[in-house]
């Protein structure tokens, strides 16, 4: 808090209807609570508060910020052999190689 102030903001709460059970919420705003139109008081501010800042002064709203959601990362992978492979693995790997050279005309018919 400032110390330098001479004056503390506050807030606290303000009733709507004076001890005879009248409605007050048209009355004047003034120092210490509500007036009437003769200038006495209708009703007095009770659980005050003492608050930090102004509360009549929005706060700063926050700085956007910048979210990252797909980040795409390059994986280096191993280069397979085919001696790497399973047997059913080399199996489709010959297979698929005599079909592209069939294909293409380059190996026995």
């Amino acid at each position: 808090m400032e110390d330098n102030r001479d004056f503390d903001y506050v807030i606290g709460k303000l009733p709507r209807k004076d001890k005879d059970g009248n409605d007050v919420t048209r009355d004047r705003m003034g120092k210490g609570g509500r007036h009437r139109e003769n200038g006495t008081f209708s009703v007095m501010p009770y659980d005050l508060k003492v608050v930090e800042n102004d509360p009549a002064k929005p706060f700063p709203r926050p700085q956007p910020q910048v979210i990252v959601r797909n980040q795409y990362v390059e994986v280096e992978r191993p280069v397979t052999r085919y001696e790497d492979l399973s047997w059913y693995e080399q199996i489709f790997v010959d297979a698929v190689a005599v079909a592209v050279n069939r294909a293409s005309g380059d190996g026995p018919v």
